[in-house]
């Protein structure tokens, strides 16, 4: 079995789904891989209450399934679809252990929530203090305890968001208080599908407040497909506020929908185009994101094939190998990253080490820094996903090193690799106050490029607090 996008002649034994739903390749020794006992997961009929265990979680959730395919093996499919009592829709392939019978009624008609996304709300903040904002989230999940979700996430019009802990009048109730204007149309009318949000850091007054649609159709306007991008103008509408120059945060709805939108017009672009490139990597982070891991995953097999048919087909002294080898690195270093996911550890140092080897291959003519500290960061988190927090720990390392080198490196990058390696820093015990300095370095980089009401910020800030006090996560 093999992968078009694997490296010529690669191959494996085996390709294994197993029972949590990821996909495998296994030699054919008994390291590998072995007969087993264990039963498939046992269909439930639609209907069906059950309950999962989600993610590394010890806790149950509670659902109703909606789909159930006893012919899932056959057509490699999810067993079911399920429709938890917090709110999401998930498909669920096991294993065994973390589906049973649930005794846990299914909710009532009667707790369907009063207020739909776009809908604008009074809250009450600290008890007294009146907050006008827009339900931008339905079934909100934070960092709750037993899957409790949260009936709405608000942002309020001074640009903070909150939850609202209970669907009721003396927590949030309907409000006749106009949505801020959009900055662009000027228009306050917004819907379900065309919020009105302010996710940069621009304050003061109602600056910074958009309609999403507002700001896509800006972006788009602002491009010239016909010539080649300029990073600093031509994708700066799609990743940042034009603005204040603060990066969207990943799966914001103004990230999301920006993304969508140039992803949809450079996806048919030749693929050796820059504008198809950006737009590749942009979208396969999305999805990863969403935890569209499948989508993720065929998208960037099909470029890194594609790819290797042209290096393949093409004369090694033709300067265009060069150029797609670049882009072969790069799409290894994004399909790691959905490996890493999925917990596909072997796959994902396959992709990290084929594209090391490549940037080496490519010193001589000039290989920009900022692949070869993508490459490391990825090998270091490898290393500690496998247990080696001193090679996680050298390799983030080197990665820092070399990013601090560049002036002009990313800076939502360089708090990711401060922050990261803050904590390996920390957790292998080797400098705990280095640790602790550079979680703080990080977390001021990121309250200087988001703001101090940034969701992100504050999660950061909050996890630094508790390694200083030794309170664990």
């Amino acid at each position: 079995a093999r992968l078009d996008c694997w490296p010529e002649g690669l191959r494996a034994a085996y390709r294994v789904r197993l029972d949590c739903g990821r996909c495998t390749f296994c030699h054919n020794t008994d390291d590998f891989i072995q007969e087993t006992d264990v039963p498939p997961i046992m269909i439930f009929s639609i209907g069906s209450r059950v309950e999962c265990k989600l993610g590394e979680t010890d806790d149950w959730f509670p659902g109703t399934i909606l789909q159930s395919n006893n012919d899932w093996a056959q057509r490699d499919c999810p067993p079911f679809l399920i429709k938890f009592d917090y709110g999401r829709e998930r498909h669920f392939w096991g294993p065994q252990d973390c589906i049973r019978e649930s005794n846990v009624a299914a909710p009532k008609k009667t707790t369907e929530l009063r207020f739909k996304v776009g809908d604008r709300v009074d809250c009450s903040v600290g008890g007294k203090h009146k907050r006008h904002g827009t339900v931008i989230k339905t079934n909100y999940r934070e960092d709750f305890e037993n899957g409790h979700a949260a009936p709405y996430q608000i942002q309020l019009d001074e640009g903070r968001y909150i939850y609202a802990p209970v669907d009721r009048d003396e927590c949030v109730k309907k409000s006749n208080v106009p949505p801020p204007s959009c900055w662009i149309c000027f228009d306050n009318e917004q819907s379900e599908t065309n919020l009105i949000v302010r996710e940069c850091a621009c304050r003061g007054g109602h600056n910074g407040f958009v309609h999403v649609d507002c700001l896509v159709e800006l972006a788009v306007a602002k491009v010239d497909k016909d010539k080649e991008p300029d990073i600093s103008d031509d994708l700066l509408p799609f990743m940042h506020c034009i603005t204040c120059k603060q990066s969207f945060e990943t799966g914001s709805h103004c990230h999301s929908a920006l993304t969508k939108a140039f992803y949809l017009i450079h996806k048919d672009d030749d693929i050796g185009s820059t504008w198809n490139k950006m737009a590749t990597t942009m979208m396969s982070e999305l999805l990863v994101h969403n935890e569209d891991y499948e989508d993720a995953m065929e998208l960037l097999q099909e470029r890194i094939a594609s790819i290797r048919s042209k290096i393949k087909h093409s004369d090694a002294q033709d300067e265009s190998v060069i150029n797609w080898m670049t882009d072969l690195s790069n799409f290894l270093v994004d399909i790691a990253a959905v490996y890493e996911a999925t917990d596909s550890l072997e796959e994902m140092k396959v992709a990290l080490d084929e594209s090391l080897a490549l940037i080496e291959i490519q010193v001589d003519y000039g290989a920009p820094t900022h692949r070869k500290v993508n490459v490391l960061a990825g090998l270091g988190k490898h290393a500690e996903l496998s247990g080696d927090k001193i090679a996680a720990l050298e390799y983030m390392d080197e990665a820092l090193l070399l990013a601090r080198e560049r002036k002009d490196f990313d800076g939502v990058r360089l708090s990711n690799l401060l922050f990261n390696g803050g904590i390996l820093n920390i957790e292998s015990e080797m400098n705990r106050e280095r640790g602790l300095a550079q979680m703080s370095e990080s977390v001021e980089i990121m309250t200087r490029l988001y703001g101090h009401d940034n969701m992100e910020v504050r999660s950061s800030r909050r996890y630094l607090q508790n390694m200083r006090e030794g309170v664990p996560d």
